[in-house]
């Protein structure tokens, strides 16, 4: 997380890698990259939940 804030220009006050006012257009494209990082996040959390249901479920079933 630390190195994204450093990367990224600071919304008001100039802080990070640039001091330009930062454009609504480079905003959305954070936004729709946050966006596909929460969609392929919640994916692969869906499938950690499936493969622990299967493992308990299998445990289950070798006592």
């Amino acid at each position: 997380m630390r190195l994204i804030k450093e990367a990224l220009p600071g919304p008001a006050d100039g802080s990070g890698a640039g001091t330009e006012m930062v454009s609504e257009e480079f905003l959305h494209e954070v936004q729709r990259h946050r966006d596909r990082l929460a969609a392929r996040i919640a994916v692969l959390s869906g499938q950690q939940a499936a493969l622990d249901a299967y493992l308990l479920e299998a445990r289950r079933t070798d006592l």
